[in-house]
C-alpha cells in the first residue's frame, strides 16, 4: 500500500489558496483530512467543531478537487459565521463558487457505487480563465495571501 502522507499533503495545500480567498489564511493548517472506505451513501463529509474532513476512499482523482472543496467550504463558513445556518446556504454557495467550482450537492443512492455517477461538470467553464489539473487557476488576489 502506498503512503498517504505525500497524497495528503498535496490536498491541504490545494486548500490553501481556497484559505486565502475566503479571508482565512492558513486555514488548510488547521484540518485534518481522511479518506474512508466506511463512506458509502456520501462522497465525503466534515465535522467544522473539529476541522475534521473525510473523503470516500477510491474517488477518481479529478472529482476530489472539486469534493474537497466543497467540503472546506461547510469548514469555513463555520469558522466565519458559526452555527445556524443552512448548510448548502447561500454563504456556503459563494465560497465554493469563489474557488472556482460549482456549488451543488451531488447525493448517491443506497447502494454502494465502485465510482459514483457525476451529474454535473467539476466547475463551469470560466471563460479567459486556463484550467488547471487540480483546480481553476490561481486568483490574482491570492498574491496577497
Amino acid at each position: 500500500m502506498t503512503d498517504p502522507g505525500p497524497i495528503l499533503a498535496q490536498l491541504l495545500a490545494l486548500i490553501h489558496p481556497w484559505g486565502c480567498l475566503w479571508g482565512l489564511p492558513g486555514f488548510e493548517q488547521n484540518l485534518t483530512l481522511r479518506f474512508s472506505p466506511r463512506l458509502t451513501r456520501s462522497l465525503g463529509r466534515c465535522n467544522p467543531a473539529t476541522g475534521v474532513l473525510t473523503l470516500r476512499r477510491g474517488l477518481p482523482a479529478d472529482q476530489i478537487p472539486s469534493i474537497l472543496c466543497h467540503e472546506a467550504a461547510h469548514i469555513a463558513v463555520f469558522l466565519r459565521f458559526g452555527t445556524g445556518l443552512r448548510p448548502h446556504g447561500p454563504e456556503w454557495a459563494s465560497l465554493v463558487a469563489l474557488a472556482g467550482f460549482l456549488p451543488a450537492v451531488h447525493a448517491i443512492g443506497p447502494q454502494p457505487q465502485p465510482a459514483p455517477a457525476w451529474p454535473l461538470p467539476l466547475r463551469p467553464p470560466m471563460p479567459g480563465v486556463p484550467s488547471h489539473p487540480l483546480g481553476p487557476a490561481p486568483h490574482p488576489a491570492l498574491a496577497m495571501c
